[in-house]
């Protein structure tokens, strides 16, 4: 078996948006409304919550690989997956050291099955973290990227799960930044989806979720999924801030969704709560994606690619130790 660098730079993947197939069952407009009844929310009444906490994650593969075995060619890559939690508390302070919670950092190297290395895990001078072994069934040139985010999401699962264990942060509610794919337990979990890829609601609808006003949500709808194992989310969309004329009508709206599983009166209450998230919202001249983007998760973000490590200091370690080791 050979094992060789592709010449490629790593960041010629990042065209590449990993996106999970969700094949629709149904949606249920009728969660919170009557279809023919449905309007813009406005709650007047501040939500009284004094404390929040954000998760997310980053994945970053720093050298992908092809493989030789026996004539047949395979593909690989090493990689880095982070997951972290910070939690912000209404009349203080909030900076980095006092409002991280937890991160979690873990390095791997990721091959087809056919593949079978004699250890699970390995260090690579001069870096810290050990390198663990994942396996994929695909053998494709992106299966290995799709394999590192898929760890990510499993990572900001167990860590939401970790911290989740102690009942002190049992009512505060998270924020997680992107879509659910995972059962959450005992959690007051929001998914914060800010890239629109689907709509799902009809036609008929859609003029009221451009038209909503800043601090305007549209009513709860609930969506079913076919193999998922959160088949069920309840959702819906709220205008964080308001845009200019000649912007996209979309500019300033994301979708929210929280657990089916979770009882309908929590539902209604952070579905009203979700409104004051336009409090985090951030400025163009900080961040690019603002409005959607929140100051938190931009904030969040670049710690964990901070600690990451350097990019280029972690490809020559990556290089020196594929041109001297042996598997």
């Amino acid at each position: 078996m050979r094992i060789f660098l592709d010449p490629w730079d790593s960041e010629y993947t990042v065209f590449f948006q990993v996106e999970e197939e969700q094949e629709l069952k149904d949606i249920k407009l009728d969660v919170e409304l009557p279809k023919e009844s449905w309007h813009p929310i406005r709650v007047r009444e501040t939500y009284p919550i004094s404390e929040v906490m954000f998760l997310d994650g980053v994945r970053r593969m720093h050298q992908r690989v092809v493989i030789e075995k026996d004539g047949e060619i395979f593909y690989g890559g090493f990689g880095t997956y982070v997951a972290g939690a910070l939690k912000l508390v209404k009349g203080q302070m909030n900076d980095m050291s006092s409002s991280l919670l937890e991160v979690s950092i873990k390095r791997t190297l990721i091959l087809p099955e056919k593949i079978g290395l004699s250890s699970k895990e390995f260090d690579l001078p001069g870096l810290p973290f050990p390198v663990e072994v994942k396996y994929i069934k695909d053998n494709e040139p992106q299966a290995p990227l799709k394999k590192l985010q898929d760890l990510m999401r499993t990572e900001e699962v167990t860590l939401a799960d970790y911290l989740l264990s102690f009942s002190e942060y049992r009512k505060i509610p998270l924020v997680v930044d992107g879509t659910l794919y995972f059962s959450w337990k005992n959690a007051k979990v929001l998914g914060f989806i800010k890239s629109l890829h689907n709509l799902y609601l009809p036609y008929e609808l859609l003029s009221m979720v451009m038209d909503l006003k800043e601090g305007e949500r549209t009513p709860i709808f609930l969506i079913s999924f076919k193999n998922r194992e959160l088949t069920q989310k309840y959702s819906w969309f709220l205008r964080l801030k308001s845009i200019g004329e000649k912007e996209f009508p979309y500019a300033g709206i994301v979708r929210i969704e929280t657990p089916g599983l979770m009882e309908r009166d929590k539902v209604f209450s952070l579905a009203d709560w979700s409104l004051s998230l336009s409090f985090f919202i951030s400025d163009r001249m900080r961040d690019k994606r603002s409005p959607q983007n929140l100051l938190p998760v931009g904030v969040l973000e670049k710690e964990l690619k901070k600690r990451i490590g350097n990019e280029y200091l972690i490809a020559q370690r990556i290089r020196v130790f594929l041109e001297k080791e042996i598997f």
